[in-house]
């Protein structure tokens, strides 16, 4: 078993030794798992950035609340997030 690290850092190291098995399917499935590895840090990146921006407003509506005013707009802009 490959360790995805390596596999992030030496793609081309992965893929040569890995041509020597003479097996089409095997290089086949090591560029699906890089694509896929790529969208998964992508993804990643927008969840932490949407985690990022809820926290913000968290601790916004909580200071809005504690100062009596009105936080309904925060409130609904978190609800489409």
């Amino acid at each position: 078993m490959l360790d995805i690290k390596l596999i992030r850092e030496s793609p081309k190291l992965v893929k040569d030794n890995l041509k020597r098995r003479n097996d089409p399917e095997i290089l086949k499935r090591l560029d699906e798992l890089i694509k896929k590895d790529e969208r998964y840090r992508i993804c990643l990146k927008e969840l932490e950035e949407l985690r990022r921006k809820r926290n913000e407003v968290t601790v916004k509506v909580a200071q809005l609340k504690k100062e009596k005013k009105s936080a309904d707009v925060e409130i609904k802009e978190m609800r489409i997030v």
